[in-house]
């Protein structure tokens, strides 16, 4: 019986790190986008200003972004979304 109740374990903890990794690069763009909207409202707050001129997504100083430019295409979503 316990190493039935491991295998389960085991199966789901993997389960979870995969979707956990393979949704990560999305968290990371929507988490991003909230302190946008944030940093927008407080500045419309205090009446610096009163719409978005950009919205800039950044990879870490460190440059772990490999060359490459995001892998799932998110700037081309975005760019199609917009247009």
């Amino acid at each position: 019986m316990m190493i039935v109740l491991m295998n389960f374990l085991i199966a789901e903890v993997s389960q979870t790190y995969d979707k956990v990794k393979s949704d990560g690069k999305m968290l990371l763009y929507q988490k991003k986008a909230e302190l946008n909207l944030l940093a927008f409202k407080i500045f419309k707050m205090f009446g610096k200003r009163s719409f978005f001129k950009v919205i800039v997504f950044t990879y870490p100083k460190d440059g772990d972004n490999n060359g490459d430019d995001d892998g799932d295409g998110f700037s081309a979503k975005i760019t199609n979304n917009m247009n």
